[in-house]
């Protein structure tokens, strides 16, 4: 059967001196930790044993000093937590979320529950350079962002298939639609909704 997903999009404080001032509530460091405290404390409690992904323009580094790291909780929790795209934080400059700055602002979050999805060998993190189909950086910049986008696929196992479900179910499939209301084949790969002779529908994502 398919799985559910927890997908948190934040988009935190900006600006930066490098320095983390906790004595400051105003300082952005500050602000940024405090937030990520927040937001560890809430995936903790609320999303005890949910496939989740914390997403976002979350406006500072990953390589900063522990001093001065306002993610350095969740760092330091590796038994529940990744930064699924750290190695882009280590890599080419070129290769940043904001290569003007440059600076790796944008990060994508996994909890355990995605540990061995994201081992496995199709999966893949990386920025996504449109730019390099603009003529270039400047275009990019004037005309979508500041910032490039960054991308998670995860291979994960394939789900039970929706005619095995139905003779569970004892239900018949009328028919399969995308987001776009157009019928496809209960194969077809993406957002699709399946609509059941008792009324019912239900959403799925299917994934290769």
């Amino acid at each position: 059967m398919g799985e559910d997903y927890e997908i948190i999009k934040n988009h935190l404080k900006c600006c930066v001196d490098d320095i983390l001032n906790t004595n400051d509530p105003n300082d952005e460091e500050m602000r940024r930790l405090t937030a990520v405290t927040l937001l560890k404390k809430y995936i903790d409690s609320i999303f005890t044993n949910e496939r989740v992904i914390v997403v976002g323009d979350l406006n500072d580094v990953l390589t900063d000093s522990p001093t001065n790291n306002v993610f350095q909780s969740i760092i330091d929790d590796t038994v529940n937590y990744m930064f699924a795209d750290f190695p882009i934080a280590l890599g080419n400059p070129t290769d940043f979320s904001y290569p003007s700055w440059p600076s790796h602002l944008d990060h994508i979050l996994i909890t355990n529950e995605l540990f061995a999805d994201f081992s496995k060998p199709n999966s893949i993190v990386s920025c996504i350079r449109i730019d390099d189909y603009m003529g270039g950086w400047n275009a990019y910049d004037n005309n979508i962002s500041d910032h490039r986008p960054v991308g998670l696929k995860l291979e994960i196992d394939a789900v039970i298939s929706a005619t095995y479900e139905l003779e569970i179910l004892d239900i018949k499939l009328i028919k399969v639609v995308d987001l776009l209301g157009k019928e496809v084949e209960g194969n077809a790969k993406g957002i699709l909704f399946y609509m059941y002779d008792n009324g019912s529908v239900a959403k799925r994502i299917v994934v290769e």
